[in-house]
């Protein structure tokens, strides 16, 4: 884990990424990079593609690689229909985020959105106050828990926070009821009905946001739970008005998708969804070039470093050929390529159901013998990671271990914890002796399974 002494910018971040894909050994294996929405990690893959060229002769498009965490576009979308009133104040807030590295709910110019004022505000200031330590204990016995209050950057927080106070909504009564500094929060029968239909609208993308960061997450879910978002959003009763200012957030990022061939591929490769999905869902201008990127992907990066077929091998080798044996070996070339295409074969197919993962589907071996070229492409597609929760999760966890008693922790002392910590949730860290001393001649007995693990 590098020191970057110089700063995060993505031209100064690329030498040490460079520098750990050399060190694996993996420089000629790199895929796809998901990372949020900054504009360093845009440079960041363009350095990286000219480092690869430069050094290794490697072809990595950064334009067609370069892949956008879902929760960070949710978490935008989200915060502007928090936060902002409408789609001009969303423009204006993305403006003054992209000059001052702020985020939505500070960069919000005016008037703001359903959180800035109204019943969620209210219950916003109430669990404020209710941390005063008069109060806290209180409302906890009436409650059995305490509003938290949402931070800075994450959006859920919001979710969250409007979540409990409608679940705790006799105990905030009751609470409002005993205290009379408390009067100011009371909120009417109408006001709990806009809390809970702006529950029920923020619910799918709180599930959306969560079911996105696990492990077994593909990259199809990117653009399916997308399309289900932006219907689910059209569906909704037009009763919040910042809802323009959410559309325009998802608007924003979904047209940058389409410099991505991976997002239609993905869908398109699914065996559960294939191109009837997209009939069914996507409009119809959308769907000719979707295809036309995916296919375009395979035939660039998959099918052209296949084998040749034995027809073609066949044609060399025999030389002088009669007009017969020419039309012959033509035709068996152009029927072997076809078959061996499969591309659109299997998009036009009848979806199959499947039960567990569609790249555990494709790993069967009876999938590989019948696509023998685009097998490869649909696990490199599917296995791009929708979010980039791992690493922000590392990030934080980083965070916490780095109290303000450790600042001067070096990067190699926090790589080797954050090491342990992994083990220990992973149960390696199990195997080794807990009676471990350092001056015992018999620890290295006890150290050796680690040391295959390094």
């Amino acid at each position: 884990m590098p020191d970057l002494h110089h700063g995060h910018a993505g031209e100064l971040v690329a030498p040490f990424f460079m520098n750990a894909l050399e060190s694996y050994g993996v420089e000629k294996r790199l895929g796809y990079v998901t990372a949020d929405n900054a504009s360093a990690n845009d440079i960041l893959c363009r350095a990286i593609e000219e480092s690869l060229s430069s050094r290794h002769g490697i072809d990595w498009n950064a334009r067609q690689n370069r892949l956008r965490c879902l929760g960070h576009v949710l978490n935008i979308a989200v915060q502007a229909f928090l936060f902002c009133r409408n789609e001009e104040a969303f423009g204006m807030a993305t403006q003054r985020i992209l000059n001052s590295g702020s985020v939505i709910r500070d960069a919000v110019v005016g008037e703001g959105g359903f959180a800035s004022h109204g019943p969620l505000n209210k219950v916003y200031r109430l669990a404020v106050a209710v941390r005063n330590l008069a109060l806290h204990k209180e409302f906890k016995d009436l409650a059995g828990k305490v509003l938290k209050l949402p931070g800075e950057t994450r959006w859920n927080a919001w979710y969250t926070l409007l979540a409990d106070a409608i679940e705790c909504r006799d105990a905030i009564a009751r609470m409002i009821d005993r205290h009379v500094q408390l009067e100011a929060f009371k909120r009417s029968r109408d006001e709990w009905q806009t809390l809970q239909d702006a529950s029920g609208f923020l619910q799918p993308f709180y599930q959306v946001t969560m079911l996105s960061q696990g492990d077994q997450a593909t990259f199809d879910s990117f653009q399916v739970q997308i399309d289900f978002l932006i219907k689910h959003y059209e569906d909704s009763e037009r009763r919040f008005t910042s809802k323009a200012a959410l559309l325009a957030a998802f608007n924003k990022y979904y047209e940058l998708s389409d410099d991505v061939p991976v997002h239609a591929a993905a869908v398109l490769l699914h065996p559960g969804y294939r191109k009837a999905y997209m009939d069914k869902v996507w409009k119809r201008c959308w769907i000719k070039p979707g295809i036309e990127r995916a296919k375009k992907l395979f035939e660039t990066r998959y099918r052209q470093s296949a084998m040749k077929s034995p027809a073609s091998d066949a044609v060399e080798q025999n030389g002088a050929q009669t007009a017969w044996d020419f039309h012959r070996n033509r035709l068996l070339q152009s029927l072997t390529s076809q078959s061996q295409d499969g591309f659109t074969a299997f998009i036009n197919a009848t979806p199959t159901k499947i039960a567990g993962s569609p790249i555990e589907w494709w790993s069967q071996p009876d999938q590989k013998a019948a696509y023998p070229q685009l097998w490869q492409m649909a696990i490199d597609c599917l296995s791009a990671v929708p979010m980039s929760a791992a690493s922000e999760s590392s990030f934080s966890g980083m965070r916490r271990t780095i109290t303000w008693s450790r600042s001067q922790l070096g990067g190699q002392v926090i790589e080797e914890g954050e090491c342990l910590k992994d083990w220990q949730c992973r149960g390696y860290a199990c195997q080794i002796d807990d009676g471990y001393d350092s001056d015992s001649s018999s620890n290295e007995d006890s150290l050796a399974p680690v040391e295959g693990w390094i």
